[in-house]
């Protein structure tokens, strides 16, 4: 997982460098070290300590002490906090199709997450079987 922070910069530099050029590079590195840059610096910033250390390092801690099936489901919620925390934070208000599919991925993660009595899977209804024919003790 912490590969896929260290690796693609390299390559990501290398077409970064063919496509643009040394000199806008170069350019946008001086640029960065102004004042207007600074909201970007905050952001990466942001995205470094709570994002990559602080997320990376809770998955981990979960995923050492719960089955992955456990926990997996749960990175589906990303998406869904990143909706939420853009409008709690930034204003930018969901439309009623991106609040829908919030609450279908909650729920999806939420049936995902519940246990079920042993022997029996989410899959087969309360009553038992509905194709097989009721047993004589029943």
């Amino acid at each position: 997982m912490m590969w896929m922070t260290v690796v693609p910069p390299l390559p990501l530099f290398t077409v970064s460098l063919l496509v643009e050029g040394p000199e806008q590079i170069a350019g946008a590195v001086a640029a960065s070290w102004s004042m207007q840059a600074l909201p970007g610096w905050g952001g990466l910033v942001y995205t470094m300590l709570f994002g990559t250390i602080l997320g990376s390092g809770i998955w981990v801690w979960l995923m050492r002490r719960h089955p992955a099936g456990v926990v997996a489901p749960f990175s589906m919620l990303v998406p869904v906090v990143g909706i939420l925390a853009a409008w709690a934070v930034l204003g930018q208000a969901p439309t009623w199709l991106q609040l829908f599919g919030g609450v279908l991925v909650l729920g999806g993660v939420l049936w995902s997450s519940m246990r079920w009595p042993a022997g029996r899977s989410h899959r087969e209804p309360p009553g038992g079987d509905l194709c097989s024919e009721p047993s004589p003790d029943s």
